[in-house]
């Protein structure tokens, strides 16, 4: 049985509102499509860009965002007009389920499966070109666990995704867009030891047990009150965890349970890396030094960006990736052969991390 487009198919909400195409969106192909791959019991629907007019070099499978049915960066129409014009098809994952939220009542390995369902779909309708796929945040994780998952997956693009166990659920204090004042080198310091002391006693392996965030949450409110530095500050859970709600929920506790760090270092695919400066859920210099340490290491072709951004959401914003040239820098990387030219009269708006041999040329040279 091959994957098809059912016509007849109650079609699932939209994962995106359509839009009225411009004058460059007029020379691409949007299509809604439902998605049916042998043995994948579920059916995610998506918008399908492919380009028109032009070869098609490569496609791409946008993993969901966070509590999203698509990815709203990536996955909108002006970023897959942007790919298009590469030579690049794309597809956003939506769930099945309209009334799921992603990441909450979902886990990982079921968004990896359906990312998986979605990538073999998109190499059986255009045969012939890689495909991959591009993630942000915990989308980088469902890709790094969809190429583990299968062989199809050719290729990973990922951006502001956490490395480490766990790292995303416990806030990196205090939040300067809510707490208006920037942490000072002691208090941050002490507060990397406090916590340090609290998961040596409830380690993040064991959040996601029963019980697990409730247990660390006790343990740091005994550990703050004797804290030369910290034993005045008065936090709630709410303040201590990025996203309450999420603890207790089928994607922690599957998120909890692995090392995204490890899962890059396996990796066996090409992979695109990138992280803004002003992350304020993944800090920026230990990630930085973890995923560098990490691509030295690996087989596979890498490359790693980095430029200052605007927090979290970089990524997941047009205009943002647009500014920041890492648009261009995806484009270029994906219809190209993973390989990526330099010139110095384009200069970007970004910096190169780490890169392996032969991904970076100069204009004029092979």
């Amino acid at each position: 049985m091959e994957a098809t487009l059912t016509e007849d198919m109650p079609k699932p909400k939209r994962a995106h509102p359509p839009v009225k195409p411009g004058p460059a969106e007029e020379k691409e192909q949007f299509e809604f499509v439902v998605v049916e791959t042998p043995g994948h019991k579920r059916a995610p629907s998506g918008n399908l860009s492919t380009p028109r007019g032009r070869k098609c070099r490569s496609a791409v499978v946008f993993a969901p965002a966070s509590e999203r049915k698509g990815f709203p960066g990536y996955g909108d129409y002006h970023y897959a007009v942007k790919l298009a014009g590469a030579g690049v098809a794309t597809l956003t994952v939506a769930t099945k389920n309209p009334t799921a939220k992603y990441f909450k009542d979902e886990d990982l390995d079921t968004l990896s499966a359906d990312c998986v369902a979605a990538v073999e779909w998109l190499s059986r309708r255009i045969p012939g070109v890689p495909v991959g796929i591009m993630g942000g945040s915990g989308g980088g994780v469902i890709a790094l666990r969809a190429a583990e998952m299968s062989p199809t997956v050719k290729f990973v693009v990922i951006s502001g995704m956490p490395l480490g166990a766990g790292a995303e659920f416990i806030r990196q204090p205090p939040d300067p867009k809510e707490k208006g004042e920037p942490l000072d080198p002691e208090a941050d310091l002490a507060w990397d030891r406090l916590l340090a002391n609290c998961l040596q006693i409830t380690p993040v392996k064991d959040l996601g047990k029963e019980g697990g965030s409730e247990e660390l949450w006790r343990n740091f409110n005994v550990l703050m009150r004797v804290d030369p530095v910290w034993g005045e500050t008065q936090w709630t859970r709410e303040e201590f965890f990025h996203s309450v709600g999420w603890l207790d929920s089928a994607w922690a506790k599957s998120l909890l349970a692995i090392d995204t760090a490890r899962m890059l270092r396996r990796c066996q695919v090409p992979a695109f890396v990138f992280l803004a400066e002003t992350d304020e859920v993944v800090p920026f210099k230990p990630a930085r030094d973890i995923a560098v340490h990490l691509l030295e290491r690996r087989k596979a072709s890498s490359l790693f960006l980095s430029c200052v951004g605007d927090g979290h959401g970089t990524f997941s914003s047009w205009a943002q990736l647009g500014r920041t040239g890492i648009d261009d820098a995806v484009a270029e990387w994906i219809s190209n052969g993973h390989r990526l030219t330099l010139t110095d009269a384009n200069p970007r708006n970004f910096s190169i991390e780490f890169a392996s041999p032969g991904v970076l040329r100069s204009e004029g040279n092979p």
